[in-house]
């Protein structure tokens, strides 16, 4: 396990091209803090 560190910028690779058109909301979660944020898919 690695821990994310404060002051680096970290990606996360998404495909959503099985997924229909909407709003969604994830969620990312540290030792820290927990992230919760929406996105939209529009094809």
């Amino acid at each position: 396990n690695q821990e994310a560190q404060q002051g680096h910028e970290y990606r996360l690779d998404f495909n959503g091209a099985a997924l229909p058109n909407g709003v969604y909301i994830y969620r990312m979660t540290t030792q820290n803090e927990t992230i919760i944020e929406k996105f939209m898919i529009a094809k």
